[in-house]
């Protein structure tokens, strides 16, 4: 419905322009990048500056993978919790895991006891997540933002979902769908080995100054337009064109 009631369509990637044209959707599509890029590129050399949070969960960099679940499939669906729980407690490597609301809700229910090495936090802030994140030898998430997150930081992926929109990132080789599998997780989390090839699918970081000259573009062409129809209607109107 949004796609059919938009004027203008700004698309993250080559993919959202491709999928738009299948639904006959062409001349408003703008190819722009991906805004969140624009933030983190932003905020990346502040969070290196102010955050703290390795220092104080005593980890060094690449020496740990993050770990981030919150979507109901997963924390609802307890034999997926359990499946991908019993991937980590196998895992010979520091899991930090900054817990959902949710997902402290569903170990509490569950009564599930993740191992030693897997460190559940309480939620952190942009900055620390953004140091975390690009400290990480590793993510595993079933998060859309942070996959595209650790697509920008070159951090391998491991997308614990059955499916994903951001399919960019697997078609370059950077994230892999694990869902649940507890095999598929553990194969994954030392073979895992992305290509050295990293191509800017989501722009490189000036979506928003693409959008804002896209629209003021058309902003100035529709002042002319009103412009011009303003001086035709008086001539019309008044006899005489001034």
């Amino acid at each position: 419905v949004a796609d059919r009631l938009a004027s203008m369509h700004f698309c993250v990637s080559r993919v959202a322009e491709r999928q738009l044209a299948s639904e006959g959707i062409r001349g408003s599509v703008h190819w722009v990048g991906d805004v969140m890029l624009d933030a983190l590129l932003y905020t990346r050399p502040i969070a290196r500056s102010k955050s703290k949070i390795l220092e104080k969960l005593r980890i060094e960099p690449k020496k740990y993978s993050l770990v981030t679940i919150h979507r109901p499939a997963n924390t609802d669906e307890p034999e997926r919790l359990r499946q991908i729980l019993a991937a980590f407690n196998q895992v010979s490597e520091t899991i930090i895991l900054p817990a959902h609301p949710r997902m402290q809700k569903a170990l509490e229910k569950l009564d599930l006891a993740p191992k030693k090495h897997v460190q559940i936090i309480d939620p952190v802030g942009y900055f620390d997540m953004l140091t975390l994140e690009e400290n990480a030898r590793l993510i595993a998430t079933d998060s859309g933002g942070v996959q595209r997150e650790a697509y920008y930081m070159e951090i391998p992926c491991l997308t614990l979902r059955d499916e994903t929109e951001w399919v960019e990132t697997i078609e370059t080789g950077w994230n892999i769908l694990a869902g649940a599998n507890r095999e598929l997780i553990l194969d994954s989390w030392f073979g895992f080995s992305p290509p050295p090839e990293h191509p800017p699918i989501y722009g490189t970081g000036v979506a928003a100054q693409n959008i804002a000259g896209i629209l003021g573009h058309a902003f100035a062409q529709g002042l002319s337009q009103e412009k011009l129809g303003s001086i035709q209607n008086h001539a019309i109107v008044g006899g005489k064109s001034k």
